[in-house]
């Protein structure tokens, strides 16, 4: 469903939006009804930092998804839509997608 749609029918859906540059990965959870960022996690995290000298590995992918999904399961949210925007589906971008839908369900069984 696109973003107008889903006003249209004035539910309030949860996206989780990815954006990628070369050095950094960002996931950020908004409403698609008020449009308000609700919580982010990105490889600019103070921790990964530390550990990893900005390199971008599956272990530090791994963490800022999992740093996310914990942020959403405290905030009692039941389900989210992933927007890649212009990525493609594949690579850093597929092992996202799966890594966020693989935690969630550990996280809400």
């Amino acid at each position: 469903m696109t973003l107008k749609k889903l006003k249209k029918k004035k539910k309030n859906k949860f996206i989780i939006k990815i954006r990628k540059t070369n050095k950094h990965i960002y996931l950020i959870l908004y409403s698609s009804f008020s449009k308000r960022i609700i919580t982010t996690s990105s490889t600019l995290c103070k921790y990964l930092k530390n550990k990893n000298n900005f390199k971008m590995t599956d272990n530090v992918i791994k963490e800022v998804c999992k740093n996310l999904v914990i942020k959403i399961y405290n905030l009692n949210i039941k389900g989210f839509f992933i927007d890649i925007g212009k990525n493609k589906y594949h690579g850093k971008i597929k092992l996202i997608c799966e890594l966020v839908s693989f935690f969630f369900n550990e996280y809400t069984i």
